[in-house]
């Protein structure tokens, strides 16, 4: 069966002969019908594939474009043979489908010679590209400095702060960047010194920015008269006559506003708010009913805020406005002959090395387009004659530039040729210049389908479930107004979406919120993200388990849910992948970031760029020691420390070499530094002579290789890439160390760099973040990780939007130079001999509109994000202070416009509350509140009462609402007992611990760990002579030293240890009601999950885990589970006293209790061990008695001091024996 258009997207297929602006809704079908559209135009001849130009947004976009088209014509030649199709396909790999930058370059090749290029010219990489505007800048200011001009002095003085002249070269980039997306950056940067040139007050008045001033003024008094109508209604009442004074002083207020408005008296205001002072509240509140009395207190509280907002705009009165505002001229007019001049000095040096950049491309491209007089060039006209269809997707993200190069080479405005799809509610790419504002005039002064210039609305969604598309709709008409977002989410911007297949499933987005106290340090930024993982770990696992179904748009059909079906998305991922990798390895969920920027940066790959930063300068402590404690040289924190004891150089390079000369003299090594008897480990000595070897060989090299041969010669004589690919996840670090190796030989191929120059340029890129290449990820089959911009055009099955509590990044607000490209610059006026910053009228109003425009943008981004979903939405956000938050949210449920959509009623939020948002829940929140009421959302609070988020309570949000609360199979045992154990890592163990880094290793020499803080374990620690040993020791590792030599050695002893981790990860998340019956789907699952391979399952005899299932203990430990009172996989670190005559120092020992439960209010512990015994069980008890008695005599102490209560048993479970062993009873 055929498939049907909707009528909007026939028209859009069928429209012709004039310029047609589609507004292409989230999953409307939007490629399929320019695709179709084309395809219609060359099949009845109408068009040519080379009389056609097409700009995507991306390569890809434009690929599949391509491609869809080679698919259409092809499907029509097969059905009837016609030489015109053959001749359309024949032209079409040439054809202009294409990126705005890629058609850019194409008009640039063709003609450079009249750029004076060179024809070997190339586009620059990013980071290198920004190695040259940082040279351009650093000789700009030195040459500046040099000739001490007075007007360059005065604007360096103004601006540059205690770190240098970082503030000033921000300024001038941001300046330069702004006057890049102009179409003319010099006549723009002219306009900016042409907005503060004045010369009176009524010059002053005549800025537009001034006029925006009023505009903002009669609204707040708008708001402040219904404010103060409802308080005047409820001071009539008697019981309320002591809060008249208040009604009658805002009164006052509000009259002398009003009657300044009228007349443009701004002084008038400015001395109204120079002594403003709203009265204090009456004391006297008898008889006041509390509910009636806190809205009274809640009206003078905003009529109060609604003046103090007023007063950043009326600070100084006209007379010091214009003095300000002409010493702003004065700085302005610098700050244009300081772009201009870093303008040239940047172009010199791309030019030198025949580079241009991005800007470049589309600047050189207008150029070569557009003559003097803004009229076409010879160039322009025969594109223009040559394209007979222009189509422009994505156009919301164009820029002034851009938008003027498509309209030279279109036919406009003799002949509209010109087709431009997009949707402003998806705009979201500001900070590359992109003007929404373009569309948006396009789409309100176009017309219907029968004028020249006409608009088309696509609605109707084929992506996404209705009830992802309800539940939109529900949260968009209540916040995307023309005052808050720039658009209204009306019925023409609405989601329509037909009837589909109901699969009788819950469907419902479902929201989970985090109740955190606070995170506003950068380690509970990192414990939100973490919270938030775990989450999202967890009901990924439930997703999972329950195998809903999706609709595979490959095979036609619906299908269990699978992990690659699943993508997180995040409005700035920053660090929160590594965290998330880190949650979800625990949780045996394989992760696929998508932000590769920072690959490099990953251990291995670090590495090697430490090894590289070393060679080049040895004085660089902080490369060095990461060298040092690698896989490729294994300097433990104690070599670190004796190195640095046993010396007194400054750096670490020279305290190698003076330790390496100081006891290479004396013949021996130091009596500290000698290998234990019988053991092979290297000395400290060793190692260093080992290292100043190569080091010295490798540096020699240097002088002669390339950067790609001084790693192939690092790589050979290390042996590096074997030890990476032996590191746990091997393979994926093994790709990513090759990525690299290969990215840099193309880096070479382009730019002959030396080490220095290259080093340099990967500090570039780590400060700035930007690319480097692209690692090739080893998972496909995992959960996918990104940003909401990198989600732009793409679709999941399932998706999980985080971090919705984070704050909005309002950086630039807060700079001291503000910037708005329709209306230019505004700068503070600083007296940097006497400190003092004055701010004109112009600052606060243009940072009011940027607030605003930001907030707009944040708004689209959340409406891309929420469109992403197909058939599961899940919104997830950590709030602090959450029942303040609650309240805030709730006192604007009832506040607005009320609207109904889609059959469901709510209220349109007020301005000022949208205006005032600093998150995604602030925007969805009010809404979402009530769009629960309508079964629209699936809402839950998650609290997370220990500040961690290994263990969580979870609660409906109803209930908190209600003041109730569900005590989860979590609490219990583990709220009691669970978080002691955590806290055994005192103080100074965590020091300990930390110090082990490289990073900070400078603390060992000054750190003394102190007794009385280490908690105490046994009087006489059985093994003295291991005080010299690593820092941290596990118990393991303990047992494994001191035990018979008849444990498993060699392939034996590697295969046993997969085995015992095997049954330990099985067993840690063995479900206690589990019977041996359900055993076999239980562990298939674990395979279709991912979280165990079948040649996992192959090695795991259900045998033995029906016997466990089947045994005594395990029913022991089923009844305190029904309880909440069991814990599994618990860790803990503990510090020993260790004696040695009168010496008495401190060894770390930690270990990992696989279960532990209570039973008659004390504690029964439970090891599993996996060991194959030989002989009776009698025989095979002694031999675990023997090997692990010391290991359960440590837990059994560990557990007892930490818990406070006693344990009155302690167990070995032989796995392959199926008994249980008593080690100790009390």
């Amino acid at each position: 069966m055929a498939f049907s258009y909707t009528k909007q997207q026939q028209s859009v297929i069928d429209v012709r002969n004039r310029n047609v602006l589609v507004a292409a809704a989230a999953g409307s079908g939007k490629t399929a019908v320019l695709v179709e559209r084309v395809i219609q135009m060359v099949l009845n001849q109408e068009i040519s594939m080379d009389q056609l130009l097409v700009v995507t947004f991306t390569r890809a976009a434009a690929s599949e474009m391509r491609e869809r088209i080679s698919d259409a014509l092809n499907k029509a030649l097969s059905q009837k043979y016609q030489p015109e199709i053959r001749e359309q396909l024949a032209l079409l790999p040439s054809a202009d489908i294409t990126t705005i930058h890629s058609f850019c370059l194409k008009v640039i090749r063709e003609n450079y010679s009249l750029l004076g290029l060179e024809p070997d010219f190339r586009i620059g990489e990013e980071a290198e590209i920004e190695i040259l505007a940082e040279e351009a800048m650093s000789e700009l200011l030195e040459a500046e400095y040099e000739a001490a001009d007075n007007e360059f002095l005065h604007f360096a003085r103004s601006f540059s702060g205690d770190t240098g002249d970082e503030p000033v070269e921000t300024i001038l980039r941001r300046v330069y960047s702004a006057a890049q997306g102009m179409a003319l950056p010099e006549q723009w940067l002219d306009f900016v010194v042409s907005q503060l040139t004045v010369e009176n007050k009524e010059d002053l008045k005549k800025n537009s920015l001034f006029q925006i001033l009023w505009q903002e003024l009669a609204v707040k008094l708008t708001e402040a008269q219904g404010e103060w109508e409802i308080l005047a209604d409820f001071t009539i009442a008697p019981e309320l006559s002591a809060f008249q004074g208040q009604t009658e002083y805002f009164g006052n207020c509000l009259q002398i506003c009003r009657e300044c408005l009228l007349k443009n008296n701004y002084d008038g205001i400015v001395r109204l708010l120079r002594t403003y002072e709203a009265p204090a509240m009456p004391r006297n509140r008898k008889g006041i009913e509390p509910q009636i009395l806190a809205e009274v207190k809640q009206k003078i509280e905003n009529l109060r805020n609604i003046f103090l907002d007023l007063q950043p705009y009326f600070q100084n009165d006209l007379t010091e406005n214009l003095q300000i505002t002409q010493n702003m001229y004065r700085l302005s007019r610098e700050l244009r002959r300081l772009v201009l001049a870093y303008e040239q000095r940047f172009q010199e040096k791309k030019q030198k090395q025949s580079l241009i950049d991005f800007n470049d491309i589309e600047h050189m491209a207008l150029q070569l387009l557009r003559d003097e007089n803004g009229k076409r060039t010879e160039i322009a006209e025969r594109y223009r004659h040559q394209y007979r269809q222009v189509i422009i997707d994505e156009y919301q993200d164009t820029n002034e530039v851009q938008d003027s190069i498509l309209e030279l080479v279109s036919g406009v405005p003799e002949r509209p040729n010109s087709f431009m799809v997009g949707d402003i509610k998806q705009s979201i790419y500001k900070f590359r210049q992109a003007r929404p504002e373009i569309f948006q005039k396009k789409y309100l002064t176009y017309g219907d389908i029968s004028s020249d210039y006409a608009k088309i609305d696509m609605q109707t969604n084929f992506r996404s479930r209705p009830e992802v598309l309800k539940l939109v709709n529900y949260v968009f008409r209540s916040i995307m107004t023309m005052e808050a977002a720039g658009i209204n989410y009306d019925d023409s911007a609405k989601f329509v979406f037909p009837q589909i297949q109901d699969l009788e499933e819950n469907y419902r987005p479902k929201l989970l919120l985090i109740e955190k106290e606070s995170y506003q340090t950068e380690t509970e930024s990192v414990d939100r993200e973490t919270l938030e993982a775990e989450i999202i770990a967890r009901e990924i696992i439930s997703l999972l388990d329950s195998e809903k179904p999706v609709y595979d748009k490959k095979t036609g059909v619906w299908r269990p849910v699978q992990i690659e079906d699943i993508a997180i998305l995040m409005r700035s991922p920053s660090k929160a992948p590594a965290v998330y990798a880190e949650v979800f390895l625990r949780h045996g969920l394989p992760l696929m970031a998508e932000e590769g920027k920072a690959y490099f940066m990953t251990s291995e790959v670090k590495t090697l760029t430490d090894f590289l930063k070393t060679i080049d300068n040895p004085r660089d402590d902080l490369a060095l020691l990461g060298v040092l404690c690698s896989v490729i040289f294994e300097f433990e924190p104690v070599d670190l420390a004796r190195i640095k004891i046993e010396t007194e150089a400054e750096f670490y390079f020279e305290a190698l070499r003076q330790y390496h000369h100081k006891f290479a003299d004396a013949g021996e090594t130091p009596i500290s530094d000698k290998a234990e008897p019988g053991k092979t480990r290297q000395t400290t000595w060793q190692k260093v002579d080992f290292f100043l070897k190569e080091w010295t060989t490798l540096k020699e090299a240097a002088y002669t290789l390339t950067i790609s041969e001084l790693i192939d010669l690092i790589l050979e004589r290390s042996y590096y890439s074997m030890l990476v690919a032996l590191q746990p996840n091997g393979k994926q670090r093994t790709l990513n160390l090759q990525a690299f190796v290969e990215q840099i030989r193309l880096f070479e191929e382009k730019e002959k760099s030396n080490l220095f120059r290259f080093l340099k340029l990967l500090e570039k890129i780590k400060s700035l973040d930007l690319s480097f290449g692209q690692p090739v990820m080893e998972v496909s089959k995992a959960v996918r990780i990104m940003s909401i911009h990198k989600s732009k055009g793409l679709e999941f099955p399932v998706v999980f939007l985080a971090q919705l509590g984070k704050a909005f990044n309002i950086r630039d607000i807060t700079a001291p130079v503000v910037l708005k490209e329709d209306y230019g610059i505004v700068l503070s006026d600083i007296d940097y001999q006497n400190r003092i910053v004055r701010e004109s009228f112009h600052k606060p109003i243009l940072k009011t509109l940027l607030r605003r425009e930001i907030l707009e943008e944040e708004q689209r981004l959340l409406y891309v994000a929420l469109t992403r979903a197909r058939e599961y939405l899940y919104l997830v956000g950590t709030v602090r202070l959450a029942e303040k938050a609650v309240e805030k949210w709730e006192a604007a449920v009832d506040t607005g416009q009320p609207y109904e959509i889609d059959g469901f009623f709510g209220q349109i939020r007020k301005r000022e509350y949208l205006l005032a948002a600093t998150s995604y829940l602030d925007f969805m929140m009010p809404a979402l509140l009530t769009a629960a009421e309508y079964g629209l959302i699936e809402q839950q609070w998650v609290v997370d009462d220990r500040e961690t988020a290994t263990e969580m309570d979870r609660v409906d949000l109803a209930k908190v609402e209600g003041g109730e609360q569900e005590t989860s199979e979590n609490q219990g045992l583990d709220k009691e007992i669970g978080q002691r154990l955590m806290e055994t890592e005192s103080d100074a163990a965590t020091e300990i611990e930390e110090n082990t880094e490289a990073s900070g290793i400078w603390r060992l020499r000054e750190y003394q760990l102190d007794p009385a803080t280490a908690i105490p374990f046994y009087p006489d620690y059985p093994y003295p002579e291991l005080v010299r040993e690593k820092i941290t020791t596990s118990v393991s590792e303990e047992k494994q030293r001191f035990t018979p030599e008849d444990m498993p050695s060699g392939q034996f002893a590697a295969a046993a240890s997969v085995r015992g981790s095997l049954y330990h990860k099985v067993l840690a998340i063995l479900p206690w009601q589990m019977t041996s019956q359900e055993l076999p789907v239980f562990l298939q699952s674990l395979v279709n999950k991912k979280m165990i391979t079948a040649e996992e399952l192959g090695m795991i005899d259900e045998r033995d885990l029906t016997g466990i299932l089947q045994s005594q203990l395990w029913q022991r430990m089923q009844a305190a589970a029904e309880k909440s009172r069991i814990k599994r996989e618990q860790p803990f670190i503990l510090a020993i006293p260790l004696h040695s005559g009168q010496i008495t120092e401190q060894k770390m020992l930690q270990g990992v209790i696989d279960v532990f439960f209570e039973e008659d209010g004390a504690l029964v512990l439970v090891d599993y061990k996996t060991d194959r015994l030989s002989g009776s069980d009698k025989q095979a008890a002694a031999v675990l008695q023997e090997r692990y008695g010391y290991q359960m005599k440590s837990y059994r102490q560990a557990l007892e001091m930490i818990s406070g209560l006693p344990v009155k048993e302690s167990y070995l479970y032989s796995i392959s024996r199926q008994m249980a062993v008593l080690i100790e009873k009390k």
